[in-house]
């Protein structure tokens, strides 16, 4: 990366610093809707994880009881599969990951995946669906190697009905990459991969521990491009601290100079325990909402480019390049996420794994589907959770068919989404947050730099008060 020189400025900065002056924020403020500390993942989803109540049996949510499908028909699945093993445990990962184990321990975790796996496939529901994506996350997968990888897809493969075009989805670093791990991946019928560059920044990568240079990112994503892969994501971090907008402007030009097909720039959010939340509480700044500046840079660059905006922080190059598990998910689509801390979906029911190793294979041991934690969602809550997925996970300045698809919404649940939401839409309408298309209700322009505060405004008082409780 060349060396960027005091006051260094660009189009691109001085692009978005009009956009982000001509925004009625303060009106926002007046309003009470402040640019919000909650800048955390567990929050754009509905119900947040620290809502979910223990689960003393976790057999209820497979029983046949809460399958809302008609006898017989099947419906599509993803699911997720997390390897949590890393070589270095980055500054700003949120996710349970371990960076130090015993040899053989891979092994021993990906058996307890295996029995996870053979005690879902004999429930009614698995063998009802068919799977349309599965994402390997972590971690870093690209640490298994092509014999742990080979039996884990053929489990999947032999207890699982699915589909011929399945996506296939792994998570990546550049260190961890190289040819002979791509042939295997692509062997064993992967046909998408996510690369965690964060940074093209070299000071950036040292001092937040990534254990590559810029140059070494740059040559991981050409490789996987010439061993055969066109679905190629770049995942990269705005808001790091040391992360001035000349790094950020310099980061988004190299990754669009790149070409990929998708292209997830998102914020820096720390990490997920309370004591990590509540600090984050008390020491937020975003002195001349620098972070909203950044995330209006991100979203000029690539529309300037010609990609489709399709969430607040993901583009695509066309819609062939779309993620499949992002599109499924947006929908209130079902899916399961296998190993410790996986998070799913299913049965109208919100629900996790086991946060710990040993809680996670004790359970197993016992022959007990791993569930520690979840929620039954009651009419309302579901029509809460499709709007917010709608809204959020389906939005783009660009996109064309982003938002709540009000006819859907009215097949699915039977009322008119304006009788459920009407007071809240029409705040939201005269912010200026969403717009009603005739067809969709849909976040505007201001509304996706602010998505995270719009839809915690649909959750329901009693979870609002217990998020101030919390935190």
């Amino acid at each position: 990366m060349r060396d960027i020189k005091a006051g260094y400025s660009s189009s691109l900065i001085e692009r978005s610093k009009q956009i982000r002056d001509s925004l009625n924020v303060d009106v926002l403020n007046k309003a009470g809707i402040a640019r919000s500390r909650l800048q955390f993942e567990l929050f754009n989803q509905y119900p947040p994880i620290y809502l979910l109540r223990p689960i003393k049996n976790p057999e209820e949510i497979f029983s046949s009881d809460n399958d809302p499908r008609p006898s017989g028909m099947s419906r599509p699945l993803a699911l997720y599969v997390h390897i949590p093993f890393c070589l270095k445990k980055c500054t700003f990962c949120c996710f349970f990951s371990i960076d130090k184990w015993a040899d053989g321990y891979i092994n021993r975790y990906l058996r307890y995946l295996e029995k996870e796996i053979c005690l879902l496939s004999k429930k009614e529901h698995f063998k009802k669906s068919r799977i349309n994506s599965v994402h390997f996350g972590g971690g870093t997968p690209t640490l298994l190697n092509k014999r742990q990888l080979f039996r884990l897809t053929n489990v999947i493969r032999r207890n699982f009905c699915v589909a011929a075009d399945a996506e296939f989805t792994f998570e990546t670093t550049p260190e961890s990459l190289n040819r002979e791990k791509l042939e295997y991946f692509r062997e064993s019928g992967f046909n998408r991969l996510s690369i965690g560059i964060q940074t093209f920044d070299n000071h950036l990568l040292r001092s937040h521990k990534r254990l590559y240079t810029a140059k070494q990112a740059v040559r991981a994503f050409k490789l996987s491009r010439r061993s055969g892969f066109s679905k190629i994501n770049i995942d990269l971090l705005f808001g790091l601290t040391g992360q001035d907008l000349a790094s950020w402007d310099e980061s988004l030009k190299i990754a669009a100079d790149l070409g990929p097909a998708n292209v997830t720039a998102y914020p820096f959010m720390g990490c997920f325990t309370r004591n990590d939340i509540r600090k984050a509480f008390n020491n937020f700044q975003d002195e001349g909402n620098q972070r909203l500046l950044m995330h209006i840079m991100a979203i000029e660059k690539f529309t300037g480019l010609g990609y489709i905006q399709v969430t607040p922080y993901q583009f695509i190059r066309t819609p062939e390049y779309s993620f499949k598990q992002q599109e499924h998910k947006s929908k209130s689509g079902q899916i399961h996420a296998f190993g410790v801390t996986g998070h799913s979906f299913l049965n109208n029911v919100e629900y996790h794994n086991h946060h710990t190793l040993k809680g996670y294979e004790d359970m197993l041991l016992n022959n007990i589907i791993p569930i520690e934690r979840g929620r039954h969602l009651s009419r309302k809550e579901q029509m809460i959770r499709f709007a917010i997925y709608n809204l959020q996970k389906r939005a783009g300045v660009n996109r064309k068919d982003g938002g709540i698809d009000k006819a859907v919404f009215a097949e699915r649940f039977g009322v008119p989404l304006e009788s459920e939401f009407s007071a809240k839409l029409r705040r939201l309408l005269g912010l200026g947050l969403i717009k009603d298309t005739g067809r969709y209700i849909r976040l505007s322009y201001l509304g996706i730099l602010y998505h995270t505060e719009v839809c915690q405004l649909f959750y329901l008082k009693k979870d609002r008060e217990e998020i101030t409780r919390l935190f």
